[in-house]
């Protein structure tokens, strides 16, 4: 917790001012949202036109302002964002009932919210805050200069948050001149808060208005500090910043000279020597506040405790004393809103009747002997009596307490020092008896009201109905309790965690930096998921997609119009791969090794549940699960596609017809582990991780591979064994790594006439931010490639994780990501993604288990 230590810098027409009107520092009162705990708010508002407020209106402004914000719950920035809009709303029809008649009210506003060690910034106008470090000078200010408060409906308003140290200085700064900065020191050397004041006011600027706040370790108290000397004008009417920096550069000899004011109003009695003496327990004369002193809600003066205070601290805390010192003062400084502490007898109300009369200026004689003699005589005096001085000018008490008291209160204290712990304890039990006590006689009184016809005769309970109500009662409690917070408290929970989404928006829109923005909209739609968890609402459905359309366009994302194809398929369907012509799909089951068809009808697709392509005894070989397929041009047997077993084996499917069978000639080597096929241009190659090559096999018009496979790799052979797919290209090949890198192939180089390999191929993107050349794209997980040829030649690649398909150019440089429209017509699948495939058309498909949609490649 901080101390704050305040010294005002105001010089109007040339004399110094002996405050700063307009400012307002305190911490959160007692009645706070819980949100608002132990918080610090600062403000200082300058209004540009002296003739509209008044100082009460001013204090009362900026005091509602205040209270507003302590009541606010949510985070810093949503409570300071609204305190800036009601503040702009009272000034701006202020400007709308006064059109065209005065000249129009505008306001500079310098916010400051302290939360534990973190300061939030709200500023207003062109405005500065200097925030001045041991070795660092933070310079806030508003850097597309932001309109004054009032002058429109909508509030400008930037906003930045840093980390403070105690000893760090903040400084309030309206409206400074262009040459202010050589006035400031640059945070290498530390500075007294005097010598930074007299520094500014070298500044030739009239009015010159400033705001010191020092932050010191502490209690949470707020010192009100007054100038050590006075300002000596020159010829030119201005200090020169020259002659401070030969000041002595310490902070705690400048704070020993420089004495903090205790409250509002009051004085130290040296200040006063005409006034005649005071007893103890009679209150000091009230005193005006001096003109433009704006009214602040002070926190507890630094003074010593009394012994009473003392028995306070320690049995409650002194968070408690400061507090109730607190409001104290703010019953002396506003007596129209005070309340008594105790219920005032008869022979009292005289005196606080007395005590809310206009107060008595410093310049108007003593009170006279008969409202002296009537204060004596009453028998309660004001709470502003506990402050007021109980000494003579010389420093000597009129009427010293007795000994015995003095002995009383010591052994009081110290007996409450050691007997804490054991007070708090029996206070506790006492507390237990008594709740026992009161649902004894509640149940008591419940039956009693039950039972009407025994109304005189006293009702005698059991100890065991005694323990049934007193464990009853709390379950109902609780039960009760937590009725209700299944009821509101997720849509509470809802509602503030969309706040705090809807905040970071805000500061993703205010920042010019793009990192910057995609950082607080990728925060915002984490706290809008958690929202989400609670509860789905229209406002959270807009706010996704407002947050998701700036993340999309950040990140060269496109949405697609997907649709579901309308025949269900099994759920123990697992697609693992995808064929797709201008009139059918062919899927590759993953789970049982067979191949289905989708064929077109009417405006979807629908199952060909006569197609016939699946593992099993054909043609007097036994063909096991299919690996992988590919299409077939037109031939002779008809069949549109063909599969390949890990044996070697291929498949002839045919529409209408029982499936063919044939075997492909096998290596010298034998096979090892065939995992991939493809087709092209009258070529057959398959993909051997396990023996590290791929074989060609050349076919005829019968598409019958009828002589044994060449070898595609030459000397420089690729470690293929973590490789899950492959494309071909005319002569180049492209090999996919399970960890996402790339290798690619050329096949027969002319000059050399021996297949050359680039492993660890780059990837180029050309996003704002990210890192051009890359081997692997970090947050994707690579599952699966499709080439398309010219005119439009593209490399498109499966993403499991986001899921997303990524466009790439034939040369791998980022294109687009491709991604599902937010709030399609169908529920969003929920199984990760398994394969898809570009079918002539511009067709994607997109399968997720058992699911398979398409859609239109924009």
């Amino acid at each position: 917790m901080f101390d704050l230590f305040y010294l005002p810098l105001y010089r109007l027409n040339g004399e110094e001012q002996p405050d700063l009107p307009g400012f307002l520092a305190l911490m959160a009162p007692r009645n706070a949202n819980r949100h608002r705990q132990e918080e610090w708010l600062m403000i200082l508002l300058s209004i540009a036109r002296n003739d509209i407020f008044s100082d009460r209106d001013l204090c009362r402004l900026l005091e509602n302002a205040a209270q507003g914000y302590f009541k606010t719950a949510g985070t810093v920035t949503t409570c300071l964002r609204q305190m800036v809009e009601r503040l702009n709303d009272h000034l701006f029809r202020i400007n709308r009932r006064t059109q065209g008649k005065t000249p129009r009210l505008s306001a500079s506003l310098n916010v400051a919210v302290l939360r534990r060690d973190i300061l939030f910034l709200s500023q207003s106008g062109p405005t500065h805050s200097l925030l001045l470090g041991h070795s660092q000078r933070l310079d806030y200010y508003e850097t597309s200069g932001g309109s004054e408060l009032g002058l429109s409906q909508v509030a400008r308003t930037s906003y930045n948050q840093t980390q403070v140290h105690p000893g760090d200085i903040l400084v309030f700064f309206p409206d400074p001149p262009d040459n202010f900065a050589a006035y400031v020191p640059s945070g290498e050397r530390r500075i007294s808060l005097e010598q930074l004041r007299r520094s500014l006011s070298g500044l030739n600027v009239d009015p010159l208005q400033a705001a010191i706040i020092q932050f010191k370790a502490g209690k949470g108290e707020l010192h009100r500090l007054k100038p050590r000397i006075p300002l000596e004008t020159s010829s030119t009417g201005a200090i020169s910043a020259l002659e401070v920096a030969e000041e002595p550069d310490a902070i705690g000899s400048a704070e020993e000279e420089i004495s903090p004011v205790v409250e509002e109003g009051v004085s130290p009695p040296q200040a006063l020597p005409s006034q005649p003496p005071q007893l103890v327990g009679t209150p000091a004369p009230r005193q005006v506040r001096p003109a433009g002193m704006p009214l602040r809600m002070a926190a507890q003066p630094a003074v010593k405790l009394s012994p009473m205070e003392k028995i306070q601290a320690l049995i409650f805390g002194k968070q408690y004393v400061y507090r109730q010192r607190q409001q104290k003062v703010m019953r002396a400084v506003v007596p129209q809103r005070s309340r008594p502490l105790f219920p005032a007898s008869e022979q009292s109300k005289t005196l606080r009747q007395s005590d809310v009369q206009p107060a008595t200026p410093l310049h108007e004689p003593a009170q006279t002997p008969a409202l002296k003699q009537d204060i004596l005589s009453s028998s309660a005096p004001p709470v502003r009596a506990q402050v007021a001085s109980s000494r003579m000018p010389s420093g000597q008490p009129l009427v010293k307490p007795s000994s015995q008291a003095n002995e009383f209160l010591s052994i009081l204290v110290s007996g409450v020092k050691s007997l804490n712990i054991r007070r708090r304890l029996a206070f506790l039990w006492q507390g237990g008896k008594k709740a026992q006590h009161k649902i004894g006689k509640g149940g008591e009184k419940l039956l009693t009201s039950i039972l009407p016809e025994q109304p005189q005769q006293t009702l005698t309970m059991s100890p065991a109905l005694m323990l049934f109500i007193a464990l009853a009662v709390p379950l109902v409690v609780i039960s009760f309790a937590a009725t209700i917070y299944f009821r509101e408290g997720p849509g509470r929970q809802h509602q503030l965690l969309l706040e705090q989404s809807r905040d970071f928006v805000f500061q993703s829109n205010e920042q010019s930096d793009p990192l910057m923005q995609r950082a607080n909209l990728v925060q915002a739609l984490a706290l809008l998921d958690k929202a989400e968890n609670y509860l789905v609402s229209d406002a959270s459905r807009n706010m996704r997609i407002e947050i998701q359309t700036a993340l999309d366009k950040a990140d060269s994302v496109t949405r697609v119009n997907f649709e579901p194809v309308a025949e269900v398929i099994a759920s123990d369907v697992l697609v693992k791969k995808i064929q797709a012509n201008t009139t059918d799909v062919y899927l590759l089951d993953g789970s049982s090794g067979s191949v289905l068809r989708l064929t077109r009808f009417e405006q979807n697709y629908a199952r060909d549940k006569n197609f016939a392509c699946s593992p099993g005894p054909l043609g007097g070989a036994i063909l096991g699960q299919l690996v992988d397929i590919v299409l077939l041009p037109a031939n002779s047997k008809k069949a549109t596609v063909l599969g390949i077993d890990p044996a070697g084996n291929l498949l002839y499917c045919i529409p209408g017809n029982p499936p063919l069978s044939n075997a492909l000639i096998p290596p010298d080597t034998g096979w090892g582990k065939i995992s991939g096929l493809f087709f092209d241009r009258g070529f057959l190659y398959v993909m051997d991780i396990e023996r590290n090559s791929v074989y060609i096999y050349t076919g005829d018009a019968d598409m019958v591979f009828p002589n044994p496979p060449r070898e595609y790799f030459d000397d420089q052979i690729p470690n293929m064994g973590d490789v899950i797919d492959f494309e071909v290209n005319a002569e180049d090949l492209y090999l996919l790594h399970r960890s996402g890198r790339m290798t690619r192939c050329t096949f027969r180089i002319h000059d050399l006439n021996k297949t050359r390999c680039s492993e660890d191929v780059y990837y180029t993107d050309t996003r704002y931010g990210k890192t051009e050349q890359l081997v692997t794209f970090p947050a994707a997980q690579f599952i699966e490639m499709v080439l398309t040829l010219p005119p439009d030649p593209s490399l498109f690649m499966l993403d499991s994780n986001t899921p997303a398909i990524y466009h790439f150019g034939p040369t791998l440089v980022f294109h687009r990501q491709l991604e599902m429209q937010l709030y399609p017509n169908f529920d969003k699948p929920r199984r990760a993604t398994t394969a898809f495939t570009i079918a002539p058309g511009r067709i994607i498909w997109w399968a997720f288990g058992n699911l398979v949609f398409y859609g239109q490649l924009p």
